[in-house]
């Protein structure tokens, strides 16, 4: 068995291999009995202004870990740890062909998956391979001139690719580690395994893609670029193969669709075949750009120490009358704010930040949730005329 103990604190600044120590003195064992010993999760306590702290939750083994256990029954913050599980293995036949549509993370671990549990994988992108990516999207930024299939939405990575590669999600999932090793395997960096807040940073996410890749191939992933799904091939009642550029026919025998919220004539095409799809609320807004060191000092306060990482915040507002909220989203700080357009005569900005955070700016989104019934048009692909 291995045990988990929460809320371990230590001064910032003050060195983490003192954290067996501190962990014995608060158990009352001897640290020289832990086995395995490792920090599992680091987060930043910064209600104190100016008296930051950092917090850590550890696991370990010990000789009798039932036994300490029972010595502290009602101390939540000491447990024994869930082992993940053994991850989904799907039953498919043997030369099973499986399709998937999208590089953005969904698909692209989609495909590594599926790869590994020995099925064939096709895996298709409107959008070009990242390098080719990088010279479209700067193109866009200095001249305007954009590419409807290669731009910060579409291709290798997904919109993530030109974000702040923030890996948060609302799951508490004993899979997450697995994706983040994954990623890290592929060169991020290993402290996205214990922050509280893990993100890896545009600079660094485009090498990790370009590793992804060369260990899809290694399994035998076939990879086709600048290819869109423009139809299904269906037969006896269920799908045989993906109609890519309305001529090459991709034969298969699982689809997945993984192409993002922004391919809208993807959409078109489910609908047009008859798909059962329901429009769901999502979030519009604007962008909110302050100087770093404004939100590092309301943070932290105006005399905090050198080196901690840059500040961010969440704020969210709940309208009674309307039960509708305003909340921040996807703050980015040290970042840019960006133009992420992907359609000719649209306008689209996202925040972006590299790995180091040290840009002078910081930004976040404030957005409102927007409701089906706030359209005049109900069906999944309404256009506003507002």
């Amino acid at each position: 068995m291995t045990l988990r103990l929460r809320d371990i604190s230590l001064a910032w600044g003050e060195d983490p291999a003192s954290l067996p120590l501190r962990a014995g003195r608060l158990l009352g064992v001897d640290p020289a009995g832990f086995r395995k010993f490792r920090v599992v999760r680091r987060s930043l306590d910064a209600r104190r202004k100016n008296q930051l702290v950092q917090v850590f939750t550890v696991e370990f083994g010990i000789e009798d870990e039932t036994g300490l256990l029972q010595r502290f029954p009602d101390n939540a913050k000491l447990q024994a740890a869930i082992e993940a599980p053994p991850l989904f293995q799907p039953r498919l036949s043997s030369g099973h062909r499986a399709l998937v549509v999208g590089m953005g993370p969904a698909g692209l671990f989609a495909a590594l998956h599926l790869a590994e549990c020995g099925v064939r994988v096709t895996l298709v992108e409107r959008g070009r391979p990242v390098e080719s990516r990088i010279r479209d999207v700067e193109r866009f930024w200095t001249n305007g001139a954009l590419d409807p299939a290669s731009n910060v939405q579409f291709g290798e990575g997904g919109a993530g690719t030109f974000s702040d590669g923030k890996l948060s999600t609302r799951l508490n999932h004993p899979w997450l580690r697995h994706v983040l090793a994954t990623l890290v395997a592929c060169g991020a960096q290993e402290d996205i395994l214990v922050e509280a807040k893990p993100h890896i940073g545009t600079d660094r996410l485009r090498l990790v893609l370009i590793r992804f890749r060369e260990r899809l191939r290694a399994l035998g992933v076939e990879l086709r670029y600048e290819a869109c799904l423009s139809d299904l091939e269906v037969g006896g009642g269920r799908i045989t193969g993906g109609i890519l550029d309305d001529s090459a026919l991709i034969p298969c025998d699982s689809l997945i669709l993984a192409p993002g919220h922004s391919a809208r004539d993807t959409y078109a095409m489910l609908v047009r075949r008859g798909v059962a799809l329901e429009p769901k609320e999502f979030a519009a807004g604007v962008r909110v750009e302050h100087p770093r060191d404004l939100i590092d000092r309301i943070q932290y306060g105006a005399r905090h120490p050198r080196g901690v990482p840059a500040a961010d915040y969440a704020l969210r507002y709940n309208d009674a009358e309307s039960g509708r909220g305003v909340y921040s989203f996807c703050m980015c700080p040290g970042g840019d704010v960006i133009n992420a357009a992907s359609e000719a005569g649209g306008l689209v900005v996202n925040g972006m930040s590299r790995a180091d955070r040290d840009g002078g700016r910081s930004n976040s989104a404030l957005v409102v949730t927007v409701r089906p019934s706030d359209w005049a048009d109900p069906g999944v692909l309404a256009v506003s005329d507002t």
